[in-house]
């Protein structure tokens, strides 16, 4: 069965509609995108083979799509199996990445989870260090016209409250040691590598910095706040917060993130910048974020849903290091593209339910 629904199907409407004219770029191109059926690089799939419907095949864009699905569900991308646009591999770029013909390159491939990267914190380190490498060189080899490398807000750590909102100036408050030190620092790493490629080879390159996107298409069963307390919802089930509620998020809906990452990919970089990419509308603790999927979840599906409770993990890393505040400053992507975040979190807490029925 695949995981694709009429709520996506929307949003990739929304997004070809919002990126416009700059898809022409990849016009009888190829794109190759890592970590493809992921639930973020998904939809890059999945707007490129709906952009791709529009067009004569003749100038329809080659998307090679790579995932070795360590995190991944192979039935995210099931639908689009029979395309002749779309070849998929099943590849570990950490080992290495060989493609004949490309253009442009979304490189996505990671464990980001941290529930999940805690377990396989080497294969983290190698997908976001060896695999971004791997990436870059191929790059240069082929001469790419525009590479975007997919980090994290997580390079920020934990910022003093002087430094929220938090700008791409901020150089970080991470610990190289500790449970999420592998995700955190390899992210870090991605990024000089990125910057080493742009200087020294003259690589068209940049980085983006998600803040806690969500979305249709998530694992429910990754561990993070938004899909958990889907879940619940779903299930009927008491949603259940392993902390103590009070740390605080910016949370941005996939097809905001989608949009400007593929505005950012089709706009030639004029030097080497990190962008942050999220919503800027509102910073909520995690215990309002579980009472708002609440009350949406009792609207859209009439959950029986009960209340909010507080438990204590089982993981005793669970909270180790996790930053008490995340909100993005996003003046510099705003002064670079013509883009603003546009979904409510209520809204998109509302789509993300309903994409799951």
């Amino acid at each position: 069965m695949s995981n694709y629904s009429k709520i996506i199907e929307e949003d990739c409407s929304h997004i070809i509609k919002r990126v416009g004219s700059s898809l022409d770029y990849l016009k009888n191109k190829s794109l190759l995108i890592t970590g493809a059926n992921g639930f973020l690089c998904s939809y890059f799939v999945d707007v490129i083979n709906q952009w791709n419907k529009s067009l004569e095949p003749s100038n329809r864009c080659f998307v090679h799509a790579m995932d070795n699905f360590s995190s991944s569900k192979k039935t995210r991308l099931k639908h689009l199996i029979n395309e002749n646009e779309i070849k998929f591999y099943n590849t570990d770029v950490s080992k290495s990445v060989n493609i004949n013909d490309v253009d442009y390159i979304i490189h996505g491939a990671s464990i980001a989870s941290p529930s999940i990267y805690r377990i396989y914190p080497l294969e983290t380190l190698d997908a976001n260090v060896s695999g971004t490498r791997n990436v870059l060189k191929l790059a240069v080899l082929k001469k790419v016209t525009n590479v975007v490398i997919m980090s994290s807000s997580e390079v920020y750590g934990d910022p003093d409250n002087n430094n929220i909102p938090t700008n791409e100036q901020f150089n970080g408050n991470v610990s190289c040691e500790g449970p999420r030190a592998c995700y955190d620092e390899s992210k870090r790493i991605a990024e000089t590598l990125a910057y080493v490629y742009k200087t020294k080879y003259k690589l068209a390159v940049n980085t983006i910095r998600p803040f806690n996107v969500f979305g249709p298409g998530q694992n429910l069963d990754d561990k993070r706040l938004v899909p958990d307390c889907i879940k619940s919802v779903l299930n009927n089930s008491d949603i259940e917060i392993f902390s103590d509620g009070k740390s605080t998020r910016s949370f941005c809906y996939v097809s905001d993130a989608v949009s400007a990452i593929l505005l950012l990919l089709l706009k030639q970089p004029e030097e080497f910048l990190a962008f942050n990419v999220g919503n800027d509308e509102i910073e909520i603790t995690m215990k309002e974020l579980a009472d708002l999927v609440l009350k949406v979840g009792k609207r859209v599906i009439k959950s029986n849903t009960n209340k909010v409770i507080f438990k204590k993990s089982f993981d005793v890393h669970y909270n180790t290091d996790s930053p008490k505040r995340r909100s993005p400053d996003l003046s510099r992507i705003k002064s670079t593209i013509t883009w603003n975040p546009i979904v409510s979190l209520e809204k998109g807490i509302e789509r993300t339910i309903k994409s799951y029925l």
